[in-house]
């Protein structure tokens, strides 16, 4: 199975269309596979993703939540957060994926998600409100007066759907829904419609809600799967986060594009120890998967010779690199270290994108590795391109991000000429 740059906006509309789609073609083939570093494991088949987002989409209707209206969707990584994008996409509903916060700094990024979505909703689970209880958050999100009667109301969860206003925000709970509504959504969708406000990192300004239509995410993620190479008998392994592109699009909404199982994980484990996520790529034989340059950087640092034994890399066709500065040195000490594994050096693919571009603007030729240029430092510092030397002592080296995937004009900063 192969993929020309018109396939997906050619046979389809929405990404619920392509979820129906995928649902009544593979039926009960396994859409998503969760791992967690506690031995926790869960899965989703297309068919039972439709069923629940379905569902979930008709109870959002049921609750006056109209037509191209914002959800905030609040979860740890899992099935239930892909759950709720979907029935967002089904409903017509904007969905405005968000961290929960679990330090200061997300606390921040989700009061300015807030106060610039305004969400009519927001979709979250159990879990996180105990977390927001631990945190004692709810009073940043609401009056005080209230909470007591707020708190004693949503924990205890005995009824089959519970919906909590917080000031003029209705919350729903979803993974304490028994049984959801199996009648056919009305589709209402279109092409130029948004999917979902995507807010950007925030590395250079405070970040800014990007609108992504369902056109946007059809014509990118064909791109993706033809710079990809992904088929049929594609695997991918993601660890990245599951609320922002390379997460959100490349980890879940690509893959199931392509008709294919997705292993998610979540990047709290990869933290804790990057040997989960290469143990989960060895073991179950995933041919794609990656990050920004610091996860190749950090497993140099963490994965022992003793767990290095244990590794089998030889199916892992893939290994993407992008989002951040990528470093030549980090790649040359990553393969000699784990050639030892199958590894391949040609298996490393640089590449480049954003959020203003829904996510992926151009990568690597697959299956060749990586293509470096080694210039003269100061003079690049001064936009001038001199190759260094061999006895150059001042020079810095540079990673090809590969072809363009989108159209990019290259101007001058200081008029925006060509």
């Amino acid at each position: 199975m192969t993929f020309d740059r018109s396939s997906l906006a050619d046979q389809f509309s929405t990404l619920g269309g392509i979820l129906k789609h995928q649902a009544d073609k593979l039926n009960d083939k396994v859409a998503f596979e969760f791992f967690d570093s506690d031995g926790k494991h869960s899965e989703i088949t297309y068919h039972d993703l439709y069923q629940r987002a379905q569902g979930l989409a008709i109870l959002l209707k049921r609750e006056n939540i109209e037509y191209l209206q914002r959800a905030l969707l609040l979860y740890p990584p899992g099935i239930d957060l892909i759950v709720a994008f979907f029935a967002c996409f089904l409903a017509g509903i904007i969905a405005v994926p968000a961290y929960p916060p679990a330090n200061s700094a997300l606390i921040k990024k989700l009061e300015l998600v807030l106060n610039d979505a305004t969400p009519s909703i927001v979709l979250s689970n159990n879990a996180i409100i105990h977390e927001f209880k631990k945190l004692n958050l709810l009073k940043r999100l609401t009056k005080v007066d209230v909470i007591n009667h707020l708190v004693q109301r949503y924990l205890p969860m005995t009824s089959e759907l519970t919906i909590l206003n917080l000031e003029n925000i209705k919350w729903l709970v979803t993974d304490k829904v028994s049984k959801f509504p199996t009648e056919e959504i009305e589709e209402i969708v279109k092409p130029n419609d948004i999917a979902f406000i995507q807010y950007t990192s925030g590395s250079t300004s405070t970040p800014k809600g990007v609108m992504i239509s369902h056109k946007n995410l059809l014509e990118n993620i064909t791109n993706i799967l033809r710079g990809f190479s992904a088929d049929e008998n594609s695997l991918p392994c993601f660890w990245l986060p599951p609320y922002h592109d390379m997460g959100l699009i490349g980890g879940i909404l690509s893959p199931l594009c392509c008709g294919v199982k997705s292993i998610l994980m979540s990047p709290i484990d990869f933290l804790k120890s990057p040997f989960f996520w290469l143990n989960i790529v060895s073991k179950y034989k995933a041919t794609i998967s990656g990050g920004p340059n610091f996860c190749y950087e950090y497993c140099l640092r963490k994965v022992t010779d003793e767990q290095l034994s244990q590794l089998d890399l030889r199916h892992w066709k893939l290994a993407f690199n992008g989002a951040e500065p990528i470093r030549k040195d980090t790649l040359d000490r990553f393969y000699e270290k784990f050639k030892s594994t199958g590894f391949r050096r040609e298996s490393f693919y640089p590449c480049y994108g954003l959020a203003e571009s829904t996510v992926f603007v151009s990568g690597a030729d697959t299956n060749i590795g990586f293509e470096s240029i080694t210039l003269n430092r100061s003079e690049f510092a001064n936009s001038k391109i001199v190759i260094a030397s061999n006895n150059d002592n001042n020079k810095i080296d540079l990673i090809s991000s590969g072809k363009f995937f989108e159209t990019v004009k290259i101007v001058n900063p200081a008029d925006c000429t060509r």
